[in-house]
């Protein structure tokens, strides 16, 4: 069985990682897959526009959810009006662009 840290490595970087789990520095972010799940009762797809605008590194969160960097593919958890990391988010590398995230997952809030 895994430990959480090592499931946690894999449902973030997919099949991008190596036999010891680390995740190689130059694989791009389009080759990683995106966050896993398992119920698929719990989650359903939506064409909203707020999963299409990328935000800067350092801006407020606008929904909360889970972003994943455009440059790295690294995803992060964030809450509404937390800032967005920035350019010190350890898996981000300069040859990898500007940092932009974007939502993948927002996170509802029942009776909302």
């Amino acid at each position: 069985m895994s430990t959480p840290g090592s499931w946690r490595w894999r449902a973030i970087w997919g099949e991008a990682h190596s036999s010891n789990g680390s995740r190689p520095n130059n694989s791009p972010a389009r080759e990683r897959l995106l966050a896993l799940y398992k119920y698929s009762e719990k989650v359903r797809r939506s064409g909203d526009k707020a999963f299409d605008a990328l935000q800067v590194a350092g801006a407020q969160t606008p929904h909360p959810g889970i972003y994943r960097c455009e440059g790295c593919g690294v995803e992060i958890v964030s809450s509404s009006g937390s800032p967005l990391p920035t350019q010190h988010h350890y898996q981000h590398m300069p040859d990898q662009g500007p940092i932009r995230w974007r939502m993948i997952v927002y996170a509802e809030r029942p009776g909302v």
